[in-house]
């Protein structure tokens, strides 16, 4: 039983320890309401970040982030061999392009679940045509776009309800306090048991 309770102490602080090491997560959300119509939008919020717990205060920040895509925008990315070639070195929240920018007002992941994300972005072609949109967790997912010539636009603004899912990949860990607790609790068993065995006798 001691042999049991040092692999679970063990299996504890390997669970801890593996904070440290950069990760790539993929995350998705679905179940929006349509601000518009108020019927469910079964659009989809997909995203990956890689990044690393340096500090190893259990969150991944942004300035801990080595890879960052949301809804197809890449915002923060490992520069190439030849970044002065690259159409947007280093993702469009770290370089400025000509017709494309990102903004990143919060990314925080917490390595026991909860991300929280605020972020847009915006950008124009060479000739009239315009877009752009916002990620809030928690609040709401949104594009916008338009035709400065033919003065024509269009939006669309999906809204988190109680029913919005989240999901992610690699899976959460339990708080570092709730793994101990594991092999403490089969300590208290052990002595129960032996607790037991000295009634019977």
């Amino acid at each position: 039983m001691y042999k049991k309770l040092l692999c679970a102490a063990l299996w504890a602080a390997a669970t801890v320890c593996a904070h440290a090491a950069e990760t790539t997560w993929n995350f998705s959300y679905q179940g929006f309401v349509d601000a518009e119509t108020g019927t469910t939008d079964y659009y989809q919020l997909r995203g990956i970040f890689t990044g690393e717990d340096l500090n190893a205060d259990g969150f991944i920040r942004v300035d801990e982030l080595t890879y960052f895509e949301a809804n197809g925008y890449v915002f923060i990315e490992p520069l190439g061999p030849t970044p002065w070639m690259d159409q947007n070195p280093g993702g469009c929240a770290v370089t400025s392009h000509s017709y494309l920018g990102c903004d990143i007002d919060n990314f925080s992941y917490n390595l026991t679940g909860k991300l929280d994300i605020s972020v847009k972005h915006y950008g124009h072609d060479e000739a009239y045509m315009y877009w752009g949109g916002s990620i809030i967790t928690g609040s709401h997912i949104e594009t916008h776009g338009g035709n400065w010539s033919q003065e024509t636009s269009w939006s669309h603004r999906g809204n988190w309800t109680d029913q919005t899912t989240f999901t992610i990949s690699p899976a959460p860990v339990p708080e570092p306090s709730t793994v101990l607790l594991l092999p403490a609790g089969l300590a208290v068993l052990v002595a129960a048991r032996r607790r037991q065995k000295k009634i019977a006798a």
